[in-house]
């Protein structure tokens, strides 16, 4: 059975995931590059592990054709200093959501693109809403949401739809699965080389800095 609608905490929530970059497919004239903005990889959230659908049916991408999709600094919405540009394409190809981002002329626009450029700065964050989930057990059994024990370690929560909301480029990056357009498709990849040993570090205190802010906050990121 599938949740028509969030519920409780679910329903308030801004998820956001957050992805490795590589900067290989820049279009100096233009100030474009072209990303992978999610795989649907598993992510560990405080009600149980949580994993997106990645077709063209399960994501809604309406925004690009009314207000825009707006690419900004770590999620920080509370400026228009914190834009730092926008997303003019996006495509699902081969079980991966792809877009391309096209940075501002302003100050911080362009400081972003030169930093990601230079490989200075490494990681997008995408933020969206569930607008459907499917709730599995550890075994892949349906749960019936009505009886679901909200926080048991073994569930499978599936956004069946989302809604793309934004594109946030941070300073760490947690999914190795994803990233910057290359010149092999990045989603034919079978693995990337594994993060050196501070990194792996790093990104797991992230990680748990995370899980416990969304125990406290109805509004998490990763």
């Amino acid at each position: 059975m599938n949740i028509k609608q969030d519920r409780g905490l679910l329903g308030l929530q801004l998820s956001t995931r957050l992805l490795d970059l590589l900067p290989t497919s820049f279009d100096d004239d233009a100030h474009t590059v072209e990303a992978i903005l999610s795989m649907g990889s598993p992510v560990q959230r405080f009600y149980g592990i949580e994993s997106l659908r990645i077709t063209s049916d399960a994501i809604d991408l309406s925004r690009m054709q009314t207000t825009g999709i707006p690419v900004i600094d770590s999620h920080q919405q509370t400026s228009i200093d914190h834009a730092l540009g926008k997303l003019t394409d996006a495509w699902v190809s081969k079980g991966a959501l792809y877009g391309v981002i096209k940075f501002n002329r302003t100050d911080s626009g362009m400081r972003a693109e030169g930093m990601i450029k230079r490989g200075e700065l490494g990681g997008v964050s995408v933020g969206y809403r569930v607008l459907e989930w499917a709730v599995q057990d550890g075994d892949g059994n349906i749960i019936d949401p009505d009886h679901v024990r909200w926080g048991d370690d073994d569930l499978q929560f599936v956004g069946n739809k989302w809604e793309l909301l934004e594109v946030s480029i941070c300073a760490v990056a947690a999914d190795p699965h994803s990233g910057f357009h290359h010149d092999t498709d990045l989603a034919d990849r079978a693995y990337l080389p594994p993060l050196p040993p501070h990194l792996v570090d790093i990104v797991a205190r992230v990680m748990a800095r995370q899980r416990m802010v969304e125990r406290m906050n109805i509004i998490g990121h990763d």
